[in-house]
């Protein structure tokens, strides 16, 4: 049961974190097309 939890944890910290990394780079990206001197 505890392998469970934290297994479901771990899943839970990876998804989020991805979701987090493609945020940042489809702000990047916007910006990037926005100020393209940057």
């Amino acid at each position: 049961m505890i392998l469970v939890t934290l297994f479901n944890s771990v899943a839970r910290f990876i998804a989020a974190t991805r979701d987090i990394v493609l945020e940042a780079l489809a702000l990047r990206d916007e910006m990037a097309k926005r100020y393209p001197h940057i």
